[in-house]
């Protein structure tokens, strides 16, 4: 629902964009990129509510929106009949900065990472190949440089966006990864300690503190237990011992 919201609220924007375009020319790629848009929306939508798709199919998305918005940049930058206007260019940075944050929204780094690399790439060699075809075709005004200055100004803050992404959802990774290893090394240690036992392992990194103590270490023969390990269930035994551990351990 986060997604689907998010999603819905890049195609208004795209839709707005449409609607207040200048360029008559230049409305049938900008309905394109809607209609791509609103497909690869609706399947990814769908593979997610489903819970079904292969693993490498949320890179294949995240790439299509990263296209689509280097698409937006090319419509300002090489609509037939247009000059160089900078002020298109606010629109399809909102709609990238929009789908950064839907991809951050994943958690993961790498695909920050694939997205923005995309992005830049397009954005930046389309600016580069404007910039030479302006300059071999007359001679540029300081104004004209300037709007190309300020360009590559908003291509920098679109990065620099990007790069936080890129550390909030890499440090979450880690906090994620190490939450589910001292979980998993909870699991082991209450498989063999009782629960005080266990929570005195994991407050102390060094393990439990040095001392002399009075033990007992008591021996038990289940009976019958050998007969019944061959013919029951491996998911019986595990929650028959359980069971079983819990009422013999010491609790304070």
């Amino acid at each position: 629902m986060r997604s689907a919201w998010l999603r819905l609220l890049v195609f208004v924007v795209l839709v707005l964009n449409l609607m207040a375009n200048r360029h008559g020319e230049s409305v049938l790629v900008h309905i394109q990129v809607i209609g791509w848009y609103v497909i690869a929306t609706a399947v990814a939508l769908v593979l997610a509510w489903k819970r079904r798709g292969p693993g490498w199919s949320t890179a294949v998305f995240v790439v299509i929106d990263a296209l689509l918005v280097v698409a937006l940049f090319h419509e300002h930058l090489f609509a037939p009949g247009q000059t160089f206007d900078h002020s298109l260019t606010a629109p399809s940075l909102a709609i990238g900065f929009l789908l950064l944050t839907h991809t951050a929204l994943r958690l993961r780094p790498d695909l920050v990472l694939l997205f923005s690399t995309v992005v830049l790439t397009g954005w930046l060699s389309l600016l580069a190949i404007t910039l030479f075809v302006h300059a071999h075709l007359h001679p540029m005004a300081a104004s004209e440089w300037s709007l190309f200055g300020a360009e590559g100004a908003l291509a920098a803050a679109f990065a620099f966006a990007a790069f936080v992404c890129y550390l909030l959802t890499k440090e979450h990774s880690a906090i994620l990864a190490e939450a589910v290893a001292s979980e998993r090394r909870r699991q082991m240690l209450a498989r063999f300690f009782s629960p005080s036992v266990v929570a005195e392992l994991q407050n102390n990194a060094t393990g439990l503190a040095l001392a002399r103590r009075r033990a007992v270490i008591m021996f038990v023969d289940l009976r019958s237990f050998t007969r019944l390990s061959e013919t029951a269930k491996p998911e019986a035994i595990a929650e028959l011992l359980s069971e079983y551990r819990q009422r013999v351990s010491p609790r304070r």
